[in-house]
């Protein structure tokens, strides 16, 4: 009877506290490294059909490499073709972003972060609150082929430094992917003539561009387990 007396229930109850916690902390580490192999695994799914995709437009791009540069509007149309399979990678990279539970609640402290530019384009009031959902929606149905762009809002929202190109360049690119898209070649009243060489150097780019995001991410992720242990 003296030693149920005796016993430190105060005391028994902190270490049982102090026992939740660390095993609060715990699963949210073992939650936040299965979600990093979840992001991991779809970014390899993403990265096969971008390879697949550009493989293709590549096969194409090669059968014309001895052909005239008369065919300016097929390689105008290939150019079209290389930033569609970009845009598709994109919008896939977000979204898988944006199923991290870390990196949704990331991007929705960080909505004020992005430049008055980017929060109109992406029809995003500061005013506004949004949802987990809302801002998913809202990066699924914008047009996302800037490369430039795209290096803003992955270090604005999700704190990824990606790889980039040079503005006048970039302008250059969606100059000409419009003109092909929207206006049958022409660019301020003048038809282009994209050469052969331009679109391999093109889909040389884009290739490089994916490359230096996949890199990006793994090595986040790298960083990122390696401080849980």
């Amino acid at each position: 009877m003296d030693d149920d007396l005796d016993f430190d229930f105060e005391e028994f109850e902190r270490e049982c506290e102090l026992h939740e916690k660390e095993m609060d902390i715990l699963n949210a580490e073992i939650d936040n490294a299965f979600e990093w192999i979840d992001l991991l695994f779809e970014l390899k799914s993403s990265v096969e059909r971008f390879n697949e995709n550009m493989n293709s437009l590549n096969e194409a791009i090669e059968s014309q490499k001895n052909e005239s540069d008369l065919n300016s509007f097929l390689y105008g149309t290939l150019l079209v073709g290389i930033i569609s399979v970009y845009e598709g990678f994109i919008h896939e990279l977000f979204s898988a972003c944006c199923n991290k539970t870390d990196y949704i609640k990331l991007a929705l402290s960080n909505i004020k972060k992005l430049n008055d530019k980017d929060a109109n384009y992406l029809k995003i009031s500061s005013q506004k609150t949004l949802s987990e959902d809302e801002l998913k929606q809202k990066l699924l149905r914008a047009t996302l082929h800037d490369p430039i762009q795209i290096s803003r809002l992955s270090d604005a929202l999700f704190g990824l430094k990606m790889p980039t190109i040079k503005n006048d360049f970039s302008k250059k690119l969606l100059d000409l992917r419009n003109a092909f898209t929207h206006n049958n070649g022409y660019l301020g009243g003048q038809y282009v003539k994209p050469s052969h060489q331009d679109v391999k150097t093109v889909h040389y780019l884009f290739v490089a561009l994916i490359n230096g995001y996949v890199n990006s991410i793994t090595k986040s992720s790298e960083v990122d387990l390696e401080l849980m242990k």
